[in-house]
């Protein structure tokens, strides 16, 4: 058993290292989203080729029982900055905002004297969302031409651009203070593209060629602390968020189900003056990563945490402990938020996992690691035993008054579908959907089903094996509003207009208030000549997102048609206001300018169409007959 008194010798060694020039020894948090442990060489992966990440297991300490409190990107790593389980901050789900009540990591190290910089790969991750507090350099915005195209023209930046804006901040930091950086690289979340030469070098596993393209920018990371001579000053922390399905249970990604295969996290400390090469076993949570450094450096401790400091295990005389049962909790909102199915919760026990949504599973993990043979029935007062524990855990957890949702634009609800999400629902919206009766682990098929549609529209140029995929999953569960929706864009890309309507109108059936069906359900009448519901359908879904800016460019692009252009005027104006680059906008407040005689004003909005769209044909002839006038008025 570990004592008090040997975690002091520890913490010598570390000032010492730092030989007093410092408020603190520097903090490097490098996290790698969607990572499974079994596919890191330092966790028994023969076929990995993770150099990088094997080294600082070899002179660190490489934690092998670490769970993530959740399988989503950003809870999971709002988890790490407050010490609290998703409930007490807030952010459950992408696209949430993080609870203002909770401190975090940053903010209590920026107050210690800190110089705080974070570095993001994903726009899930976005200051926007709050997760930024308390860090005074904060990297998440980048040109396109950084970036990895996604599905609907969503960004990532890669490993290596995420890198590089690292290591210059690196070079250019104040170096009289301490630094807590954090380095967030994304590569081996969906889609998969990993550099050819790497595939090539994992034997055409795209997934496995994200990690060594990951590994190697730890390696750049990595060489530049070495060349600073920082090493030995500074605590570096390594782990994933989450891990990844990679089609087992069914689940190719993550998000919705709790198996070991998303839950399981690498983790791994190399402290100045600690141990290498060791391997502790004891059970971790993600909700520990706080708490830890907050003992490592001499934070004030927070007795709302939900976590426990690892500290004590990872001095130089920690003696292994045997029979350690403490709880790891873990949940899912994922299909709550997305779907509004039910949410899940696990709580792991020794060998015992228990699953509990709309059913109870439990799993005996040493000697079923595959989580195949649920013994709930079989373990009956086992499985009511951890029920309880898990109540308990899940009364303990302070939740804050509910912020409202985010206004997400359509881009940024594309962003998170190209990522394998769904937008969050609100409550509102919650209340024009079914699926609440449906657990989960039942959602799944569905949900794979969704976006493998929209892989096979956007990666394969294929609408009709989604549109195949699209109405399987209408035939599992007719009030599936998403597989009606993507149905219908399917429908519209081969052509079939009727039965896109239908579809769009079936939506509605389902949810009334559904912005984007009216809007489409709009576009479609206006062209099929009935004026009156286009605009009726314009209008609604504008009544049902105030801020829809393609809404009012269609209305006011139709009211100009209608020959009403002081009605059409505002909507426009409204249109340019939320979304500067709409070139339907542009383009109509360019005709109304026309119009109107102020030919200086029309041409500049109709070059801005063509700036934000070179292929956009009407503005195009617009302009050239405009200039085919001037030059015959001039003569020419």
């Amino acid at each position: 058993m570990w004592r008090t008194g040997l975690l002091l010798s520890c913490w010598v060694l570390l000032s010492c290292s730092l030989g007093g020039s410092r408020q603190g020894p520097n903090i490097l948090l490098i996290t790698i989203d969607t990572l499974r442990e079994d596919r890191l060489g330092c966790y028994g992966d023969p076929l990995a080729r993770t150099p990088h990440l094997d080294r600082l297991a070899r002179e660190g300490i490489l934690l092998s029982s670490a769970q993530t409190a959740v399988p989503v990107t950003l809870p999971s790593h709002t988890t790490l900055f407050t010490g609290l389980y998703p409930a007490s901050h807030a952010a459950r789900y992408n696209g949430l905002t993080v609870s203002s009540e909770p401190g975090t990591l940053a903010e209590a190290l920026r107050e210690k004297g800190y110089e705080t910089a974070g570095f993001v790969a994903s726009l899930v991750l976005s200051h926007s969302h709050g997760i930024a507090r308390g860090f005074d350099v904060y990297e998440d915005e980048w040109e396109p031409e950084e970036a990895k195209d996604l599905v609907f023209n969503a960004w990532q930046r890669d490993g290596e651009r995420v890198a590089s804006h690292f290591l210059q901040w690196f070079s250019e930091r104040e170096e009289s203070r301490p630094f807590f950086a954090w380095v967030h690289l994304y590569d081996p979340h969906t889609p998969y593209a990993p550099p050819p030469l790497l595939e090539k070098v994992a034997r055409g596993d795209a997934y496995r060629g994200e990690v060594i393209d990951a590994d190697r920018q730890v390696g750049r990371i990595l060489a530049a602390l070495e060349a600073g001579g920082l090493t030995e000053e500074t605590i570096i922390v390594f782990l994933a968020d989450h891990g990844e399905g990679l089609g087992e249970h069914g689940e190719v990604e993550h998000g919705i189900v709790l198996f070991e295969t998303t839950l399981a996290v690498p983790w791994i400390f190399r402290i100045p003056g600690g141990p290498r090469g060791r391997i502790v076993d004891v059970p971790a949570e993600t909700v520990d990563f706080f708490p830890t450094l907050a003992d490592l450096v001499g934070l004030e401790k927070d007795p709302e945490w939900h976590g426990r400091s690892l500290a004590p295990f990872l001095a130089e005389q920690y003696e292994e402990e045997t029979g350690d049962e403490r709880v790891r909790y873990s949940e899912s909102y994922f299909g709550y938020y997305a779907y509004t199915s039910a949410p899940i919760w696990s709580l792991r026990k020794g060998r015992w996992k228990l699953v509990q949504g709309k059913r109870t599973e439990l799993f005996d993990l040493s000697l079923d690691p595959l989580e195949v043979n649920d013994l709930a029935r079989e373990e009956p007062e086992r499985a009511d035993s951890l029920a309880k524990e898990l109540e308990r855990i899940r009364a303990g957890q302070k939740v804050p008054e509910p912020e409202e949702l985010p206004d997400l634009t359509e881009d940024e609800e594309n962003l998170l579908l190209a990522l394998g999400y769904v937008a969050p629902k609100s409550e509102e919206e919650r209340s024009g959907y079914s699926m609440d009766d449906l657990d989960p682990r039942d959602l799944l098929r569905l949900h794979e089903n969704v976006h493998e549609g929209l892989r096979l529209i956007n990666h394969e140029d294929d609408p009709e094996g989604a549109t195949k995929l699209f109405r399987e999953t209408i035939s599992l569960r007719p009030d599936f509003i998403e597989a009606w929706y993507w149905l219908a864009y399917c429908l519209n890309s081969a052509g079939r207009h009727e039965e896109e309507e239908a579809a769009y109108r079936t939506v509605l059936s389902l949810k009334s208030s559904h912005s984007l069906a009216w809007e489409h359900l709009g576009v479609l009448r206006q062209e099929a000549g009935d004026w009156e519901e286009a605009l009726e359908c314009f209008s609604k879904a504008i009544q049902h997102d105030s801020v829809f800016a393609e809404a009012y460019a269609n209305r006011g692009n139709l009211l100009m048609a209608m020959g009403e252009p002081s009605k059409a005027r505002p909507d426009l104006a409204t249109a340019l206001r939320i979304d500067p680059e709409s070139v339907i906008a542009h383009h109509a407040m360019g005709i109304y300018l026309k119009n109107r005689g102020d030919l200086e004003g029309a041409v500049r909005h109709f070059k801005l169409a063509l700036r934000y769209d070179p292929s956009f044909p009407a503005s195009r002839e617009v302009l050239q007959a405009l200039e085919y006038r001037y030059r015959r008025a001039r003569g020419r």
